[in-house]
């Protein structure tokens, strides 16, 4: 079962051609780094979805080399991507490789293994929340080297193997040549083997929620529900009160002291209370933290 995976480097893309040629779908990239969208992202992914291919999937090329970086990368891909979420049934595939160590080197960042694997983890587990399927893009230096896969285990592999015989186990999909030829798609073109299941349509079910709706208005102002009617739809089929939770939304906004602060490595709540003037309690409260010793990196709180 032929995936074709395509960027702003295969230019203009003939997408009924390319189905014709019997190409069954493909992995398109949405972008790169912090928030720059592929300047082709739009015209391929409506040209597979108007193509009826029956696989579409896309993946964000990354530059992180914080955790940080990675949350955000997530966040980026999510906006830019969110339109066409119900199309995406073969993944949302977070891309690490050699120009990103060579990114983060450049900014004087040398990455262990087990830093670009928490990257991946961060990307991962934060696109599967917004409910989407998530995966990994690796090649086998990197799978040895770089990505402890072993805790990926809940996410899609797509492995690049340029051999006649796929020797990795787990892979979701097989990127196995960068020189395939396809009809609608000028010079050459990444060719990839589905080797399990998608079935077609098939989404991952909206997890359940059970939070307050001081909770959800905290996740619905760090653009976790999306904006507009897109938000509103998302909170009523979650099962939340969308009025009661805009309300909250708007009263957190309009607050004087509405300014978000991140929490980077090494911040405690009580540190951070005394650098804005207020108190770990006032803290606590207006962020509905419940455990006030427990707080992570990347964090967004109000202060």
């Amino acid at each position: 079962m032929k995936i074709i995976d395509v960027s702003v480097h295969q230019g203009e893309i003939d997408w009924k051609k390319v189905k014709a040629s019997g190409v069954r779908g493909a992995v398109i990239r949405a972008g790169y780094g912090k928030g720059n969208v592929d300047k082709t992202f739009i015209q391929n992914i409506e040209g597979a979805i108007n193509a009826k291919l029956d696989f579409i999937g896309v993946y964000w090329f990354s530059y992180a080399y914080t955790k940080e970086m990675a949350l955000k990368e997530a966040i980026f891909c999510n906006e830019t991507i969110e339109k066409y979420k119900d199309a995406l049934n073969l993944g949302v595939f977070y891309d690490w490789e050699y120009d990103s160590m060579n990114y983060a080197k450049k900014n004087g960042a040398y990455l262990s293994k087990e830093k670009i694997t928490e990257m991946n983890q961060i990307f991962c587990e934060n696109i599967q929340k917004l409910g989407y399927i998530a995966g990994y893009y690796l090649n086998y230096d990197y799978s040895r080297n770089y990505v402890d896969t072993s805790k990926l285990k809940d996410f899609r592999k797509w492995f690049a193997w340029y051999n006649l015989r796929l020797e990795e186990d787990g892979c979701f999909l097989w990127q196995y040549t960068s020189a395939s030829k396809c009809e609608g798609i000028s010079g050459n073109v990444d060719m990839n083997e589905l080797l399990r299941d998608a079935a077609k349509g098939k989404k991952p079910e909206a997890a359940k929620h059970n939070k307050t709706n001081n909770e959800i208005a905290k996740e619905v102002i760090e653009g976790k529900w999306g904006n507009g009617y897109t938000r509103k739809n998302r909170l009523t089929k979650a099962g939340y009160d969308y009025k009661a939770v805009q309300a909250i939304v708007n009263q957190m906004l309009n607050t004087a002291t509405s300014e978000i602060y991140i929490v980077k490595a090494g911040d405690t709540l009580s540190s951070i209370a005394e650098k804005h003037k207020t108190t770990v309690a006032a803290l606590a409260s207006k962020n509905n933290i419940k455990n006030v010793n427990k707080i992570y990196i990347g964090q967004k709180l109000y202060v």
